[in-house]
């Protein structure tokens, strides 16, 4: 019997190989903070180069330390697809569940990193880190090998009217809030007064007494709603475009906690300075040249990026449900997801320093 290249993947999940793959995520987000410091450590090899030589050795060093950093997710993704796409129930759930995290290592560091911070624990978040990971690697590979098959399954169902609520939330949060300030951190790779001089124009909207408390009220709605359909999502099979929605969806619910804390609590109450585009780029250091600062760029691009690819996922669904084929609903989702791409890189190189023009001022 010929087995097709997803049967080859698949295979070792089902057999004795089982607790060794599903336990690769947590392996993997365990390095996760190693990979961020040879990358801080790469961009100084970069800085301090003189020769040709040394600048090619520091540049060949960033780009592995970058595939490094976003392998994590990677590889977080990959094996929760294969567990989705299985749903094979003697596989453990925890392990796809785990997996989800791992793809959302980097805002959960992040989190972890800003908890301690303003707890005043140096290197608080590396050993918790630590633990965590290695407790979730243990957790999976006992319960990875325990038969589950005879578990009794709850026929739980998405909620359509969650699900409206969710999606009728988004539209709101993306109008009111996210579009904009997705265009605005956009004009920063021009230069950074463009960019201040949109933002102050577009806190005049989403700073009122109003609407500001509107909008973290929707955000909170989204992270539970996000949660609860996330959770049914965990016992059902998932296809490619189902992991990405909710690989993403996990992601940008770290990233919303993490950002809310950082901002509102860390910067607001903490640093009590203005939480504008130098405060998120790590000024005056900057993201580079930090050892805690450099966990924000993979923080902020791929939520950049998870942003557009819930979006997509969720707008497929959305025609799919209204009749339109499987072929045209991907047709549309895709493109959506490679500008998202194209937007996340654009912001991410803004905030690491590169811009067209200039500052305006000195």
């Amino acid at each position: 019997m010929v087995l097709s290249a997803h049967d080859h993947v698949i295979a070792p999940l089902q057999g004795r190989w089982r607790p060794y793959v599903c336990t690769i995520p947590a392996v993997a987000a365990l390095s996760y903070p190693v990979a961020l410091l040879a990358l801080n450590r790469s961009f100084g090899l970069v800085g301090s180069a003189h020769e040709p030589g040394e600048w090619l050795l520091g540049a060949v060093t960033v780009g592995g330390s970058l595939i490094l950093c976003y392998g994590v997710p990677v590889v977080g993704f990959v094996i929760a697809y294969q567990l989705g796409w299985s749903a094979d129930r003697s596989l453990s759930r925890v392990g796809r569940i785990t997996a989800h995290l791992a793809v959302a290592s980097p805002p959960l560091f992040t989190l972890i990193g800003v908890a301690f911070y303003i707890a005043g624990v140096t290197n608080g978040d590396y050993v918790l880190w630590a633990i965590i990971w290695i407790a979730a690697a243990i957790l999976i590979f006992t319960r990875s090998q325990a038969n589950e098959a005879a578990e009794r399954e709850s026929h739980r169902v998405l909620s359509p009217a969650l699900r409206t609520a969710h999606g009728i939330s988004a539209v709101i949060i993306l109008a009111i809030f996210l579009a904009p300030h997705i265009a605005n951190h956009l004009t920063a790779i021009w230069n950074i007064d463009v960019h201040k001089m949109v933002l102050q124009t577009l806190r005049h909207v989403y700073r009122t007494d109003t609407v500001q408390p509107l909008l973290v009220t929707l955000f909170i709605f989204q992270i539970a709603s996000g949660l609860a359909l996330w959770g049914v999502r965990m016992r059902v099979k998932a296809d490619l475009f189902a992991t990405l929605q909710t690989t993403a969806g996990m992601y940008l619910a770290l990233y919303i906690v993490s950002h809310i804390i950082a901002v509102f609590v860390l910067g607001r109450m903490v640093m009590k300075v203005d939480t504008d585009f130098l405060f998120a780029s790590g000024a005056p250091t900057g993201l580079l040249h930090d050892a805690w600062n450099v966990r924000l760029i993979p923080h902020y691009s791929l939520a950049v990026w998870a942003l557009f690819i819930h979006l997509a996922c969720g707008l497929r669904g959305a025609l799919l449900s209204h009749g339109v084929s499987i072929t045209t609903a991907s047709s549309v989702a895709w493109p959506i997801i490679g500008v998202g791409a194209a937007v996340a890189a654009t912001i991410i190189l803004s905030m690491c320093g590169l811009h067209v023009s200039p500052w305006i001022t000195p």
